[in-house]
């Protein structure tokens, strides 16, 4: 079993079986307590400060309605920092330095309306006339890459000297 699995154990399947009553916090079924257990189980199996878990409202949950998007967003979390902590072992133990870059604009937003041009976190794309081309899905032909644009990824990788 796996360290996400082991975690997420701690979670009742059954919305029934979680008490959410403010008042009685030290049953051992009380979300409050749950919540508790699930991060010392988080501290226990990963390194602390591994896991950021998601800040919840009191109000929201003590409210059985929420039940399911607070178990969604624990067990998400912990999902995706196994393949981080996986990574992070592996290339301590090997003495390998790995660079993890985060991506949230690519260019364009993608709709049912078509498409919206976007900053490009990935790379800078001129055309003939140097002006930036912001979706290059539905470019032609690119005239020219910034490769030195500390604001994109192929511009820190250039800067890092991991990539020639």
């Amino acid at each position: 079993m796996n360290k996400a699995n082991k975690i997420i154990k701690v979670l009742p399947s059954k919305k029934t079986s979680v008490n959410f009553d403010k008042d009685r916090t030290n049953d051992t079924n009380n979300i409050k307590n749950i919540l508790s257990q699930f991060e010392k189980k988080c501290l226990l199996e990963f390194e602390a400060g591994f896991i950021i878990l998601p800040f919840f409202e009191t109000d929201y949950i003590f409210n059985k309605d929420n039940f399911s998007k607070i178990k969604n967003a624990v067990k998400d979390t912990v999902n995706n920092v196994q393949d981080r902590w996986v990574l992070h072992k592996v290339a301590s133990e090997q003495k390998i330095e790995f660079y993890n870059f985060s991506v949230d604009e690519i260019g364009y937003k993608a709709g049912k309306k078509g498409s919206k041009d976007k900053p490009n976190e990935l790379l800078s794309v001129f055309d003939i006339n140097n002006k930036k081309i912001f979706n290059i899905k539905y470019s032609n032909s690119w005239e020219k890459i910034d490769e030195t644009d500390s604001n994109t990824v192929l511009g820190k990788i250039k800067t890092l000297d991991i990539w020639q």
